[in-house]
């Protein structure tokens, strides 16, 4: 798939964070955009990663579930489930072991 502009930066390869420090002052600072690693663009399949999510957190919050309920009962970690449900990784797995996908097809 073709690159397009990260959606989490809009291209700008930084994205702005609170930032609290040690004195317990803080402000706005910019970092390093986490979708894209600061590079500006993604490949096209995290957009289909990102719809895919949305599929994902939909179902978990239509069984009632919190993340943390979710992640009890499946023993993946929080960090995890918001990377799959944000698109931020592969999902594709998750879609089919939770009955949203089809199973891969084998070929012989």
């Amino acid at each position: 798939m073709t690159n397009i502009i990260c959606p989490g930066c809009k291209g700008q390869r930084e994205i702005p964070v609170f930032i609290e420090y040690a004195n317990g002052t803080g402000g706005i600072g910019m970092v390093k955009c986490t979708r894209c690693k600061g590079i500006g663009e993604v490949d096209g399949d995290m957009i289909v990663w990102m719809a895919q999510g949305e599929i994902l957190r939909h179902n978990r919050i239509d069984r009632g579930e919190t993340m943390r309920e979710y992640c009890g009962r499946t023993g993946m970690s929080v960090v995890r489930l918001s990377q799959l449900e944000c698109g931020i990784i592969d999902n594709t797995d998750a879609l089919r072991a939770a009955g949203l996908l089809p199973a891969k097809e084998v070929t012989r």
